[in-house]
């Protein structure tokens, strides 16, 4: 019923209704614990919400992609599980500063989850870093904690090394100036924030966007950030052509 209505929704261009049936499925996903599709519907649904600035569906699927990173730390090697910890305290933190200002409110058919996420993150981090958790997420921008909530965790040292991948060893293909767009756009500037910090037009970093859309075959910043996250040039300070 859900993918049938998601293309009714889509036939009629209903962004809302679009959004919605999404973060349904995502959320039907989470409860199979198939989380890459959980990742993938939620990441939709998360691009279109943001368009149309529904602020209380962004909260809410950060807060299921929050239950999410709490079911990939308590599955994970031990030396990663903090690092999946602190992503969901994030995510909830960030959720509940969108929250506020608006006045949305956890629909009670989620408030038992909730609960139980806050209690099992809080026991796993002990008070204080569950407050300095928190603390860092809710001063957050929206595109920086989407972007970590969706990202896929680094591999555990204790697990067998992963295949080189080209792709992300060179970036795309991307140059050295779109690579300073990626990351500022991970960082959760605006276009205009981004023309700023490079000292160039509005217009020109337009460009970049679309450059790099293309390149990666992306269709939303919020793709572009989590790239820039999962290939870790986000925290890289190489940003030269090689």
């Amino acid at each position: 019923m859900l993918e049938e209505s998601l293309r009714l929704n889509r036939e009629i261009g209903h962004s809302w209704g679009i959004a919605t049936v999404l973060g349904s499925l995502g959320w039907v996903a989470l409860a199979q614990h198939d989380l890459k599709r959980m990742k993938a519907t939620l990441g939709e649904s998360l691009s279109i919400r943001m368009e149309i600035g529904d602020r209380g569906g962004i909260a809410w699927c950060l807060e299921k992609l929050a239950e999410a990173a709490l079911i990939q730390a308590e599955t994970a090697p031990a030396s990663a599980r903090i690092e999946r910890y602190q992503t969901a305290t994030r995510a909830l933190a960030t959720a509940a500063a969108i929250r506020a200002p608006i006045e949305s409110v956890i629909d009670p058919a989620d408030h038992p989850a909730h609960l139980r996420v806050l209690a099992a993150l809080r026991a796993a981090l002990g008070d204080t870093a569950f407050a300095d958790a928190w603390a860092e997420g809710a001063v957050m921008s929206i595109e920086t904690a989407v972007a970590r909530a969706l990202a896929e965790p680094a591999p555990a040292a204790d697990s067998q090394p992963a295949r080189p991948n080209p792709a992300a060893e060179g970036f795309g293909g991307l140059t050295a100036r779109e690579r300073e767009v990626a990351v500022l756009i991970a960082q959760g500037k605006s276009n205009r924030e981004i023309a700023e910090a490079m000292t160039v037009r509005v217009k020109t970093v337009e460009t970049y966007v679309t450059r790099i859309l293309s390149k990666l075959n992306f269709d939303s910043r919020v793709q572009v950030a989590t790239w820039a996250l999962e290939t870790g040039l986000a925290s890289s300070s190489h940003q030269s052509d090689s």
